[in-house]
């Protein structure tokens, strides 16, 4: 990585735990000089000296500067390793203040309303929230390359209590007991529908159940509501029963009920025949 692409990051980075460009920018060319004045600032870090030091002092508010009892004044970095720990205690202080507080101040749960999801991060940020906020059970029908985002938040709720009930499409990278590889079950759903369905059900209350496609846009509903939260927790189960079943039937069985119950054949249609290997070119 080349110094203009630390310098980048480090701006980036800077700018994330709430610095304006502006402190930001100062910050790093502060680091870079002996103690300088704001004129001299100004001109290292390309700020204009309208906004010098009105930077410089919310800096020094902020604890990243240092300002001399001289005249003119002089400013330095305040070494990133004091920035970094002061920021840390901070947040940390501020964290246990808000976790308090909060609590207090929320109203009622919007039982019923049904919120709309459409970025995958945010997806998984609310499937994390809520394993993390479950008190006894989660049912969880996911693929792997989701289920990789939530490896930290289920092993914590595990070492809480909470009790798993996992039906992955595909080999999990989730650990401990509940959780069952559904992989052929996971494919002919994805070639029914397209698309990965992933969902999740906490304390047969909180629900969200999303979709996922290689091409194109994620779409998940959220929402405090039981009779949903049945139904998808209904959907999981039913997954992992029949699961259990095709095992003990066996694949030719139910490849053949597949074809031939009108019930069966009916909705899921016929198994997908595996395609022959084609010929090479040049080949017999």
């Amino acid at each position: 990585m080349t110094s203009a692409d630390r310098r980048t990051q480090a701006l980036r980075h800077l700018e994330a735990i709430g610095l304006s460009l502006y402190e930001a920018r100062a910050y790093l060319a502060l680091l870079a000089s002996p103690p300088v004045t704001g004129y001299e600032l100004a001109k290292a870090s390309r700020i204009p000296s309208s906004k010098i030091y009105e930077t410089l002092q919310r800096l020094v508010a902020k604890g990243a500067a240092l300002v001399s009892a001289s005249e003119p004044p002089l400013y330095r970095a305040v070494p990133p390793e004091e920035l970094i720990a002061g920021i840390r205690r901070q947040t940390e202080r501020s964290l246990a203040a808000l976790a308090t507080t909060l609590p207090d101040l929320r109203v009622a749960p919007s039982v019923g309303i049904v919120w709309r999801l459409k970025d995958f991060a945010a997806i998984l940020w609310q499937m994390e929230q809520l394993i993390t906020a479950s008190s006894q059970v989660v049912y969880l029908s996911i693929w792997p390359p989701e289920a990789a985002q939530l490896v930290d938040s289920v092993a914590r709720a595990r070492q809480r209590g909470i009790r798993f009930w996992i039906a992955s499409f595909g080999a999990s990278p989730l650990q401990g007991k509940g959780v069952y590889n559904l992989l052929a079950c996971g494919a002919s759903s994805a070639a029914r529908l397209g698309r990965r369905l992933t969902a999740a059900v906490a304390d047969d209350r909180h629900v969200l159940i999303a979709e996922f496609s290689d091409d194109g846009e994620p779409a998940g509903t959220l929402a405090d509501d039981p009779a949903l939260a049945l139904a998808a927790k209904e959907y999981i189960i039913h997954d992992l029963v029949n699961h259990a079943l095709i095992e003990e039937l066996g694949q030719d069985r139910f490849a053949a009920l597949r074809q031939h119950h009108p019930l069966v054949a009916g909705l899921l249609g016929p198994a997908a025949r595996p395609r022959s290997p084609q010929k090479q070119k040049g080949g017999t």
